[in-house]
């Protein structure tokens, strides 16, 4: 399962950022300009994937002098 996902993670470009070969593989690839981080690892009989889209926080404080 792993290296299927470390495989699929490097053909469209990404790079693996670490691993353990029997459990999980988290990586990163830019997809139009966009970093998206991913993670597969397997558990419970399950695989569990989480994606994460790096973008700027937004401000939502505003100071006010008055």
């Amino acid at each position: 399962m792993v290296r299927n996902y470390e495989t699929a993670l490097t053909r469209i470009g990404g790079t693996v950022r670490a691993s353990d070969p029997q459990r999980w593989v988290n990586g990163k690839v830019v997809v139009d300009g966009r970093e998206v981080w991913a993670q597969a690892e397997k558990g419970n009989g399950t695989i569990w994937l989480r994606i994460i889209e790096k973008t700027p926080m937004q401000q939502h404080i505003v100071a006010d002098a008055t």
